[in-house]
């Protein structure tokens, strides 16, 4: 795909001519992947279903108009019923020379989408780019009145000259899931989301690392069973893939690659007509854009129930279940009695349990059958003072860390000098170093981040000279709180309050 601006990255899943199969273990799972046939020239891309069953979707190459560079417009076309072919909006003064990523309302009364910007910037920033200059990507709406016509498109108001935003999907709770390499986000493209409240939109927020990264994110959707997907080149199968993330009660459970979607190229704008059916963008043929529909298969499902409670048996509802593997994410949330029932085909899954104030619990690669009747025990999360994860002997550390990192900042490095000088002193002592986090992201996100930190302090020390031997790790997520900032319903932090929970600290090991 051409990472230019006008050429953006256009999202949509599907692909496949007649059937593809996926092969995994015992497990096989085959969607069926019809193209589109458009009769456009150019690449078409990002296919929502209209009224009277037309299609919508963005095309390069269908007007013959070229842009500030010389390359063809993007332009939004529908697809009718017949096989007729027509712009969106023909002849519009408010064209840009580029109009894609299509949204329409239940009723097909309001569109969104993403154009061009009017202001040139000279720099490479994201993807929205060409290699001579980067016109960021704004939102755009418009509605249809009574004689069928399209209003004066209406900018959203968090638009900016200084960054893109775009792949703009309005749902049904009122958020506006959109695509942007504004600041305050993790690198390259995130997604992020706006609430509308009668005729004003609240500041976007991010929706963090556990659905952002370094890489880039794309085309948010949701499914008509409420499921999150979108797309990302993060430790990806070659260019974009699709990811799924169950939710229940607001609460976004672990993202799943989807692998019968997922190809060698970029494949996005998952957009579901039907629980099975919908279309998908990409160019995993021949690098060109391409709509394809799909068809997911029905498999066989069986009742499967656990149960969730402390350690003293205590039922303990509102726990999230969750149930993936790289086919799927289901997740349920248990009720009063502590059981959580969901129906699953018999197929190896990995379960994740969790809910703010416990430790997550996590079991690998069981049938539904293994995991029913199960009784699964969650930990609470005990806000521990640091002294005492500090051992008594040596020097006091207070070796803290920035959000999401576990780079070595300058005055922790100060503080572990500490560390070297007492353990040049002590030649036959060794340690335990110990990393822990916030309470915000995921469990594994966080477990993951904790081991990077500690890690980081240990390879700090071998550069000073301390042998590697006389040093063991271990990361703890967010079990060992120095306060009371746990993420839970009723707890709000400040930045500061949440800053001490990012800590390092060892134990003398004798």
């Amino acid at each position: 795909m051409n990472l230019n601006l006008v050429n953006m990255k256009k999202l949509l899943l599907v692909a496949a001519l007649s059937a593809f199969v996926l092969t995994t273990g015992a497990q096989t799972q085959q969607y069926r992947l019809t193209q589109i046939e458009t009769g456009t020239d150019g690449e078409d891309w990002g296919a929502i279903p209209g009224v009277n069953g037309e299609i919508i979707f963005a095309n390069t190459g269908f007007v013959k108009a070229k842009n500030y560079s010389g390359e063809a417009v993007t332009r939004l076309l529908v697809l009718d019923a017949n096989k007729k072919l027509r712009e969106l909006f023909p002849d519009d003064e408010y064209q840009k020379s580029y109009v894609g990523s299509p949204f329409l309302s239940k009723g097909g009364n309001e569109l969104f989408y993403a154009v061009s910007g009017d202001i040139a910037l000279k720099i490479k920033k994201g993807v929205f780019l060409s290699s001579e200059m980067y016109y960021p990507l704004q939102i755009q709406s418009r509605t249809k009145g009574s004689d069928g016509k399209w209003s004066a498109p209406v900018d959203f108001p968090y638009n900016s000259d200084a960054f893109s935003s775009g792949d703009p999907w309005l749902a049904e709770d009122g958020f506006l899931y959109f695509a942007s390499d504004r600041p305050g986000g993790l690198g390259g493209l995130d997604l992020w989301r706006s609430k509308r409240v009668g005729d004003t939109w609240s500041e976007p927020e991010n929706l963090g690392s556990e659905i952002n990264s370094d890489a880039d994110e794309r085309s948010p959707r949701f499914d008509k069973q409420g499921n999150f997907y979108y797309s990302s080149n993060y430790v990806s199968m070659g260019g974009l893939d699709v990811f799924k993330v169950a939710v229940v009660n607001s609460q976004f459970s672990t993202p799943v690659r989807i692998s019968p979607f997922n190809s060698k190229g970029d494949d996005f704008a998952v957009t579901f007509i039907s629980e099975r059916t919908g279309y998908i963008s990409s160019n995993r043929y021949d690098g060109a854009d391409r709509i394809y529909y799909f068809e997911i298969p029905e498999s066989p499902e069986r009742r499967t129930s656990v149960r969730v409670q402390d350690k003293a048996g205590t039922p303990i509802e509102g726990a999230l279940v969750t149930y993936l593997n790289n086919e799927d994410v289901k997740t349920v949330a248990t009720n009063a009695a502590g059981e959580a029932i969901a129906y699953l085909p018999e197929k190896l899954y990995d379960l994740n349990v969790s809910k703010p104030e416990y430790i997550p619990l996590e079991e690998k690669e069981k049938l539904p059958s293994a995991y029913n009747a199960s009784v699964l025990i969650l930990e609470k999360i005990g806000a521990r003072p640091i002294d005492e994860e500090k051992t008594a002997e040596g020097p006091q550390l207070n070796v803290l860390f920035d959000l999401a990192k576990y780079n070595i900042r300058p005055d922790a490095a100060k503080e572990i000098d500490k560390l070297v000088v007492y353990l040049q002193d002590n030649p036959t002592l060794n340690i335990e170093i110990s990393g822990h986090t916030d309470c915000r992201g995921s469990y594994s996100y966080n477990l993951k981040l904790s081991q990077n930190r500690a890690d980081a302090v240990k390879g700090y020390l071998v550069g000073k000279g301390i042998n590697t031997g006389r040093i063991s790790t271990k990361g703890y997520a967010y079990a060992r709180l120095v306060n009371n900032c746990v993420c839970a319903p009723g707890v709000t932090c400040t930045e500061k309050e949440h800053a001490p929970n990012r800590y390092v600290t060892y134990v003398v090991v004798k």
